[in-house]
C-alpha cells in the first residue's frame, strides 16, 4: 500500500473516531447562536456582538486576548500562538483580522492571509495557485462564548471577504486532537486534504472551494 493511501486511511479513521461523518451543513449558511446553550451570555448580550477589522493599534489587544484564551484551554498545545512581528507582517501583506466585540469586550477573532507564498509553501498547496488561495487561521473565542457557533459565524464572514478578494479556495489547518475546531470546519464543508508536521505541530490541512 503506497504512502498516500495509508495517509488517507489514517485520516478516515480519525474522522470516524471523532464522529464527524454525515454532519456537513449542506446549506452553507451561518448558524444562529443557540441561546439555550449560552454559557452565561444573555440574548441581549448576543445581539450586541459587533465585528470590525483590526488595525495595527489593535495588535497588543489581540496578544492579550490570545494569552487569556490559551490559558483557558485544556490542551493549549493545540493552539499555535502568533507574535507581534507575525501579526504586523500579516497586516502589511494585506491580511485581515476580524475582531468581534460585546460593547468594549473582545470575545472572538479570526484571521486570513492573502497572496502569501510562504504560507502556501508551508501548507504544501502551491498547486492551488497564489492568486486563487487564502489561508484561514488564528481562530479564538472567549470561553464565555464556547459552544455557541461563534467560530462558524466568523468563518462565514471571512468567506465573504475572501470572495470579495477574488479567491477561489480557502485553506485551514487544525490539530487532529482539536475536535471542536475540526467539527466546525467539516460542518462548513471543508475537506481534508493532507496531514503535515508543521511549525505548530501535527496539523490536518483542509480546503474549501468557494
Amino acid at each position: 500500500m503506497n504512502r498516500m493511501v495509508l495517509l488517507f486511511n489514517n485520516l478516515f479513521e480519525k474522522i470516524k473516531k471523532h464522529g464527524i461523518l454525515g454532519q456537513v451543513n449542506k446549506t452553507n449558511q451561518p448558524t444562529n447562536i443557540s441561546i439555550s446553550k449560552m454559557n452565561g451570555v444573555t440574548l441581549q448580550e448576543a445581539k450586541k456582538l459587533v465585528m470590525r477589522l483590526a488595525v495595527k493599534d489593535d495588535i497588543d489587544m489581540f496578544l492579550d486576548f490570545q494569552e487569556f484564551v490559551v490559558a483557558k484551554l485544556a490542551k493549549n498545545e493545540l493552539w499555535g500562538t502568533y507574535s507581534k512581528r507575525h501579526l504586523g507582517k500579516l497586516m502589511d501583506d494585506g491580511g485581515v483580522i476580524q475582531l468581534y466585540f460585546n460593547d468594549d469586550e473582545l470575545v472572538g477573532c479570526l484571521m486570513v492571509w492573502f497572496d502569501s507564498e510562504e504560507e502556501l509553501n508551508e501548507h504544501q498547496i502551491n498547486h492551488l495557485g497564489l492568486d486563487k488561495t487564502a489561508i484561514y487561521g488564528g481562530v479564538m473565542v472567549s470561553p464565555k462564548y464556547w459552544g455557541n457557533g461563534l467560530q462558524r459565524q466568523m468563518g462565514f464572514e471571512i468567506e465573504r471577504i475572501v470572495k470579495e478578494r477574488g479567491k477561489t479556495f480557502i485553506v485551514a489547518t487544525v490539530s487532529p486532537d482539536n475536535e471542536w475546531s475540526y467539527k466546525n470546519l467539516v460542518d462548513a464543508r471543508y475537506v481534508v486534504f493532507s496531514e503535515l508536521n508543521m511549525s505548530k505541530g501535527k496539523r490536518l490541512v483542509l480546503i474549501k472551494e468557494l
